[in-house]
């Protein structure tokens, strides 16, 4: 029985744990926080990313399945809006009981999205655009071979290079190409790959049941955090909380884990984000993953969010047409009324935040786009440094395979869409079935 150290307790903690453990492994899991959920426990609530490509959360949705705790999410047809110039113009991407990229298109003819005369182009380019996505990777691709360290790189190019190249008109480009980018992507066309950028966008249209998904009210934990609680060691997983790693290092053909003390294990799962691969520095073989750190550039997050009363639908995700590109979410309050929140992604580390300002352009916003009046002292702002990754062109990311009995499993690590709870929950399930039958 081969006896695995899973380092971190997120989504691709939870589930190489779970995979592991599932295929016989004796399993220990060390999170340095008193509690599962890593980032996506959020603050107060699960943060499920709520991008467009929820809709393609193929393995996460899998993963709450395995958790018993999807029925807490809801579960609603996928409805794209666009703020442009004042309008909320809605792109659904499902019609009663059809769905897929027709039901797209044909929603582009019918609505005032763009000009008549530019809609046979906008509907050409988005099916150039389709039939040129990329292939997602294999498991045996993102598994990699300890040699070759990388799976492969994010692209060459930017979204915004190819909405040239497929010849995308300028109103679509602007009034659904930009929010798209940024719905997909949590970033702006000029810092997103486009190779990402076409594989997701060609997930959401060809998927049969397009959904978007978010937990009711403020249950901290309700899907992710308290289910792996009481799921993991039902599965036999041994959960260190509360304790950290200072590092990792090898001997005699296992692997020293240190925290408070040492313990020695077959396989070595590690899940944290490239901020904190440090723990690495005593394993020369992880020298191009501790290199991430240099590669990956943090980008903070602007969050303003407040209660608001009256007649606002519920329905996301929500993006804006100019710079710098916010994505508004609307959600039911448990306490009454409505959580109104606004993101504004890819902001510099270094930036410096008016509070004041941001407060009243929100409040200017809400009732100019959603006829909601709000008290500015009411508005809660929060800004979160480092809080997302730009995964933009010519990056590589990382194979799971390192070396010999340790593995490398995180939200950049998976799929080809960004950094996602998806890439997290397919990079886990697959790092655990490795560490367990390598």
């Amino acid at each position: 029985m081969a006896r695995v150290a899973i380092i971190g307790g997120g989504v691709a903690g939870i589930s190489a744990a779970l995979e592991a453990a599932g295929r016989g492994a004796s399993v220990t899991l060390f999170e340095s926080l008193p509690h599962l959920g890593g980032r996506a426990a959020g603050i107060g609530r699960l943060d499920t990313g709520r991008h467009l490509v929820l809709s393609c959360y193929h393995s996460f949705i899998s993963l709450l399945r395995r958790l018993d705790s999807l029925s807490t999410v809801r579960l609603n047809p996928i409805q794209f809006t666009a703020l442009d110039q004042g309008h909320c113009r809605t792109l659904p991407f499902k019609i009663g009981g059809y769905s897929g990229p027709w039901t797209a298109g044909a929603n582009i003819l019918l609505r005032e999205f763009i000009s008549p005369l530019q809609r046979p182009r906008a509907i050409a380019a988005l099916t150039r655009s389709l039939v040129a996505a990329p292939k997602e990777p294999t498991d045996n691709v993102l598994g990699g071979d300890r040699v070759i360290r990388r799976f492969r790189q994010t692209g060459g190019t930017t979204v915004a290079d190819i909405f040239s190249r497929f010849d995308w008109p300028p109103e679509l480009v602007k009034r659904l190409g930009h929010p798209l980018a940024l719905a997909i992507g949590n970033a702006a066309p000029e810092q997103l790959s486009a190779g990402l950028f076409l594989a997701a966008l060609a997930r959401v249209f060809r998927d049969p049941n397009p959904r978007a998904g978010w937990v009711p009210g403020e249950e901290f934990g309700a899907v992710l955090s308290e289910p792996a609680m009481t799921v993991l060691p039902k599965r036999g997983v041994e959960l260190r909380l509360g304790e950290g790693i200072q590092w990792i290092e090898g001997v005699d053909g296992a692997w020293r884990v240190i925290s408070g003390h040492m313990e020695r294990f077959d396989r070595v799962v590690v899940t944290v984000p490239p901020a904190r691969l440090s723990l690495l520095s005593e394993v020369p073989d992880a020298r191009p993953l501790r290199a991430l750190k240099e590669h990956y550039s943090g980008h903070a997050i602007l969050t303003l969010r407040a209660r608001v009363y009256g007649p606002v639908a519920v329905a996301g995700p929500i993006a804006e047409t100019e710079s710098p590109y916010g994505m508004w979410f609307r959600e039911w309050h448990p306490d009454g009324g409505i959580m109104l929140e606004r993101v504004v992604s890819n902001l510099d580390n270094q930036a410096e935040v008016d509070g004041d300002l941001a407060r009243l352009a929100f409040a200017q916003h809400a009732h100019r786009w959603f006829g909601v009046r709000i008290d500015e002292d009411a508005i809660t702002v929060r800004y979160f440094p480092d809080a997302t990754m730009t995964i933009g062109p010519g990056m590589h990311r990382p194979a799971l395979r390192q070396a010999s009995g340790l593995y490398y499993a995180s939200d950049i690590s998976a799929t080809g869409l960004p950094a996602t709870l998806e890439s997290a929950a397919r990079a886990g399930r697959l790092a655990g079935k490795l560490a367990a039958t390598d």
